[in-house]
């Protein structure tokens, strides 16, 4: 009776785990074949140089465990002129995860100045 059912629950695991395999690659293959959307994350902060690192993480980290935690955001972090170590956590970050893109306040007003005259 033993022998039935370990059987019975390894024959069930084996065929789950190959569904979830097949539906994986299925997503993967129709995944490719449909235009990714982008999406951008716009943040602005001031002097938050103990909670910027963390609060950056846990952005990253919530999308990435979300279902499709392959599409990322492109996040941008404008500096208000922190007086602290804020701007430089700013490019240590950007250096590991290539989507974060800080910039400051001078560089995010000529780019606002560049849409304008265009």
């Amino acid at each position: 009776m033993l022998y039935i059912l370990e059987t019975t629950f390894f024959w069930f695991f084996a065929i789950l785990g190959f569904a979830g395999l097949m539906h994986r690659i299925i997503q993967a293959i129709f995944g490719k074949l449909e235009k990714k959307k982008r999406f951008c994350v716009l943040m602005t902060v001031q002097n938050e140089e103990k909670e910027i690192e963390g609060m950056l993480r846990s952005v990253v980290w919530s999308y990435l465990n979300q279902k499709n935690g392959c599409i990322l955001p492109e996040i941008i972090v404008i500096d208000l002129d922190s007086t602290d170590g804020t701007y430089e956590i700013l490019q240590r970050l950007s250096e590991e995860y290539p989507f974060i893109h800080p910039i400051t306040k001078q560089e995010y007003s000529h780019y606002l100045n560049s849409l304008v005259e265009k």
